[in-house]
């Protein structure tokens, strides 16, 4: 049965109050902010970029400098939603849809402050119920496979069709042609190649191919 380990969680809680670790949340966040505000760039790609210089950092330090990049990259995408409707990142997709109206408006700021605050309070629960209950989601995760990944896969498509508004068949449409790019290359079950038509440029996919 799992139990929460206080002890733990309270040795993590004073590593984050060392001046140097408050620093790299700082800059961490700032940089993702300006990474995020740049469409085609992202989180995940700030992050990668980053690790080699967290290599003479301490775990807690590298770890902690990672996840400010990519929570600041995530919720940077909200500003270039909410002001050129280009959302910088996937998450930023359903900000957009409230965000730039407000922006028309001559509300922008009043749009990216709310932007910011709900994306801070977010991450806030969201790291809460992390810490409480990434076990228990470790193990449900282990039970999944092909009848769950497709009730997934079917679980997205309705919910593309719910924040695309009056453009459903756009929407439905662009969403299609997402998964069947996203179809091709190695797969991770069996380790096959997938409509790569033997070319190994393929073999990574077409995201991996792009970058």
């Amino acid at each position: 049965m799992y139990s929460l380990d206080f002890g733990v969680i309270s040795s993590s809680f004073q590593s984050l109050l060392d001046p140097f670790t408050i620093t790299m949340l700082f800059l961490g966040v700032l940089g993702g902010l300006v990474v995020g505000v740049m469409p085609g760039l992202g989180p995940t790609l700030a992050v990668a970029l980053l690790i080699p210089l967290t290599y003479h950092l301490t775990p807690g330090e590298a770890f902690s400098i990672l996840t400010a990049v990519y929570v600041g990259g995530m919720s940077g995408g909200a500003v270039s939603a909410i002001l050129l409707r280009l959302p910088g990142t996937p998450a930023s997709m359903a900000t957009l849809l409230d965000g730039f109206p407000l922006a028309q408006q001559g509300q922008a700021a009043r749009a990216i402050g709310n932007a910011a605050v709900a994306s801070c309070v977010g991450t806030c629960i969201g790291g809460i119920f992390l810490v409480i209950g990434a076990p228990l989601l470790a193990e449900f995760a282990l039970k999944f496979h092909f009848a769950e990944y497709t009730a997934v896969c079917i679980f997205a498509m309705t919910a593309v069709s719910a924040v695309t508004g009056r453009s459903v068949n756009k929407g439905l449409t662009a969403a299609m042609l997402g998964m069947l790019l996203a179809t091709v290359g190695i797969t991770s079950e069996d380790g096959l190649p997938r409509f790569t038509f033997g070319m190994e440029a393929l073999n990574p996919g077409f995201l991996c191919c792009l970058h």
